[in-house]
């Protein structure tokens, strides 16, 4: 995944993003994308969104995340050519102008 500071989808406001699409994976093929906000130290509020049309991608799937729980080995993967962030992070059903 590619991760960036972005305004939420859900409220505007700040929250560290996972984007999946950026790389080959099963989760980039459904187009998640997580969002995470600290919510105690070790404590982490996610809410991932999914799906190949607008309309699944906004039903929020929440989840809690704790940790770390290891170190950081390596990245991994194979990014994707062309693959454009700004796209990717558009609010579900905005009018791509490009």
């Amino acid at each position: 995944m590619q991760t960036v500071l972005a305004p939420s989808a859900l409220d505007g406001r700040p929250s560290y993003q996972l984007v999946y699409a950026a790389f080959h994976s099963p989760l980039g093929y459904v187009r998640v994308v997580d969002e995470l906000r600290r919510l105690a130290p070790g404590l982490y509020l996610g809410i991932g969104a999914a799906g190949f049309a607008a309309w699944q991608r906004r039903i929020p799937f929440p989840f809690l995340l704790q940790g770390p729980v290891a170190p950081y080995r390596r990245d991994v993967g194979w990014p994707r050519r062309r693959f454009d962030l700004a796209r990717a992070l558009q609010p579900p059903g905005a009018v791509s102008r490009g």
